[in-house]
């Protein structure tokens, strides 16, 4: 991952000011001061997805309303906007115009819509980097697991103007303590010293032991079973002795002859003694007796319903017979005796009568049969209720009956319900002994229980060996001395101190040391700019090999911003007619060659662009600047800026 160009965009009555960049070479931007170097570093970490808006200089925050790059990913292109939040009244946005392509044509002004976030922009970078899913999980677990994404491998590739000749700090926005602390939980993974698998592993790790825990709380449980069951067995050989199941003549001398004894109980079918016939007597009565009640009960009901049947019928015959007496007193109705009919309304017998009178008579007529009828059924209903009785009195003496037989059964057979009392004691011991010998054998059931346990522990240390805190420490530690030992080969490659120390980079303290054979000084011990620069360009240099070496998701560039300030500090006047070259001079010049080997040696890998105020005659050098900020020249075009004011 290389950047290809830096595009500025004003508005639509203006071209797009493009910065194009060589692909896996030095590129130098040399010029004056206030030209816009120092924004070059912020306009690609603000376009790559910083959360803030940093980029330095009022008449580029002014003027610039989107920040675009196209960035290299050898067989891909990617292009990435974003909008000056300043035009839109914000600190900061997290809204992205973003394109890929084979090859990328750089989009007008009116073509700038936000399509995407900051968040997809990183998802997408990790992953074309071959970011792969890891967690760090801290060891005390004093703060919360971090992912490595692009957002972190990224801080490797800035050194802005304040922090390359630090000596405090070794990395970019390492002074925030929430960056220095993801740099040093996330460095492992980026340098390579953790496996890619790491997150699988441990899932697996935790599948692992999730299946441990379920066959140790089942050994558990079967051994507490067992334990109580071994101290249930002399218990059960006793009570199986006073009931006659064991000969107490049998000698048993430990829980091996113990469980066999009881054992054999469970094979034989005779040990409970059958109870005589006279049992199914009883039986036979007591099912006869339960007959009986539910005949007796029938009668009873039948008793109920002629008795309730007998009531009303005699209250509806007092009732006509009360009318009837009433109808002959006034002599309303008479059987005719010469005549065929009998006229009520006149009180004699006549031949014929009208239909009125006719209904009249036919309804005391009916009354007078019903009355007659009632009288007829009264002996009926009487005969029935005698009947009944007589049944139920036969039941109730069956009842009693067999009530008194199966009391003479009981009193003379006691033994017949001794016998039952040792034959249900005897069948609850047999169930004792029954479910002994179940818990006996769901501890053998399984009998590889214990080897699947020691299989488990076995996995689970060897998955955890893969993955573990002192293995990690080890492949760190090798990665670090072959970073340690390559900034000590390139030392006298720079002007500074420290040439003929051994150099060492704590990643715990995210710090250089120079050791020698009396003492070791920490890059906060170093006096002298020319030295805090040489600690950090070689240990970013160093680190950058290392990736490309590795072929770690790091991008491949390094962008330095004024490395000769350290020289050159601010207010310092270039003058181009000077003929004796100072020993700064020589050292600065020394500092380039050596980038510009190290690109040669990693070349097409490694891109390193620098912007600086020198400007060097030598070949190389001049091969290697693709733009002069001089006479005019900058940044942002000066026709912005005019228009502008």
């Amino acid at each position: 991952m290389q950047i290809k160009n830096i595009i500025l965009y004003k508005d639509s009555d203006y071209e797009p000011r493009i910065l194009s960049f060589n692909i896996g070479s030095l590129n130098i931007i040399t010029g004056e001061s206030s030209t816009g170097k120092t924004a070059i570093i912020d306009i690609v970490d603000y376009c790559l997805g910083s959360k803030s808006f940093n980029v330095k200089g009022s008449k580029i925050r002014d003027t610039v309303s989107w920040f675009a790059l196209t960035i290299w990913f050898g067989s891909e292109e990617v292009f990435i906007a974003r909008e000056n939040p300043t035009f839109l009244g914000k600190q900061s946005t997290n809204a992205i115009y973003f394109s890929h392509a084979d090859n990328i044509n750089i989009p007008t002004f009116n073509a700038l819509i936000n399509n995407s976030t900051i968040s997809a922009l990183n998802s997408f970078i990790s992953n074309k980097l071959g970011i792969n899913e890891n967690l760090h999980v801290s060891p005390d677990n004093t703060r919360e697991s971090l992912e490595a994404t692009f957002k972190h491998s990224r801080l490797f590739s800035f050194q802005p103007q304040n922090v390359i000749a630090e000596f405090k700090y070794l990395f970019f926005n390492q002074d925030d303590p929430f960056v220095s602390m993801a740099i040093k939980d996330t460095l492992p993974y980026v340098l390579g010293a953790v496996r890619e698998d790491e997150l699988l592993i441990q899932q697996q790790i935790n599948l692992k032991k999730k299946e441990l825990n379920k066959l140790l709380r089942q050994k558990k449980i079967e051994e507490a079973i067992h334990e109580q069951s071994i101290s249930q067995l002399r218990a059960l050989v006793e009570e199986a002795k006073e009931l006659d199941l064991i000969g107490c003549d049998i000698n048993i001398q430990n829980d091996e002859e113990a469980i066999a004894a009881l054992g054999r109980l469970l094979e034989y079918d005779e040990i409970i003694q059958p109870i005589s016939s006279e049992n199914e007597q009883i039986n036979n009565l007591l099912e006869r007796k339960r007959n009986l009640k539910r005949d007796l009960s029938d009668i009873k009901n039948e008793i109920s319903a002629v008795k309730t049947f007998s009531d009303s019928t005699s209250d509806y015959e007092e009732q006509a017979a009360s009318q009837h007496d009433r109808l002959l007193s006034i002599g309303l109705y008479k059987e005719p005796t010469t005549k065929n009919y009998w006229n009520s309304l006149v009180g004699e017998e006549v031949d014929t009568i009208i239909p009125t009178i006719e209904a009249i008579n036919n309804s005391l007529k009916n009354l007078v049969d019903g009355l007659q009828f009632t009288e007829q059924e009264k002996p009926k209903i009487q005969r029935i209720l005698i009947e009944l009785e007589e049944k139920k009195n036969h039941k109730i003496t069956e009842i009693k009956n067999i009530e008194s037989s199966i009391t003479h059964i009981y009193k003379e057979n006691e033994e017949l319900n001794k016998l039952k009392n040792i034959n249900l004691q005897k069948g609850k011991v047999i169930g004792k002994i029954s479910l002994f010998f179940d818990s006996i054998k769901s501890l053998t059931s399984d009998s590889s229980l214990n080897e699947k346990i020691t299989n488990l522990n076995n996995t689970i240390e060897e998955l955890e060996a893969c993955i573990s805190q002192d293995e990690k420490e080890n492949k760190i530690n090798a990665i670090l001395n072959k970073i340690n030992i390559i900034m000590s080969s390139w030392s006298d490659k720079l002007n500074w101190e420290y040439q003929t120390h051994n150099l060492r980079f704590d990643i715990k303290k995210l710090t250089i040391f120079a050791d020698s054979d009396t003492k070791s000084e920490s890059l906060q011990q170093m006096g002298s700019g020319e030295n805090w620069l040489a600690c950090h360009i070689l240990v970013h240099l160093a680190l950058h090999k290392h990736f490309i070496d590795k072929k770690r998701p790091v991008p491949n560039f390094l962008i330095l911003d004024q490395p000769t300030q350290v020289h050159y500090p601010k207010g310092y006047k270039e003058t181009h007619d000077r003929k004796l070259e100072s020993s700064d001079e020589t050292a600065d010049k020394k500092m380039f060659e050596f980038i510009f080997n190290i690109i040669q040696e990693l070349a097409p890998n490694l891109q390193i662009i620098i912007t600086d105020h020198a400007d060097f005659n030598e070949d190389y050098f001049q091969a290697s600047t693709v733009e002069k900020w001089r006479d005019g020249q900058k940044l942002v075009p000066i026709e912005w800026i005019d228009n502008e004011s």
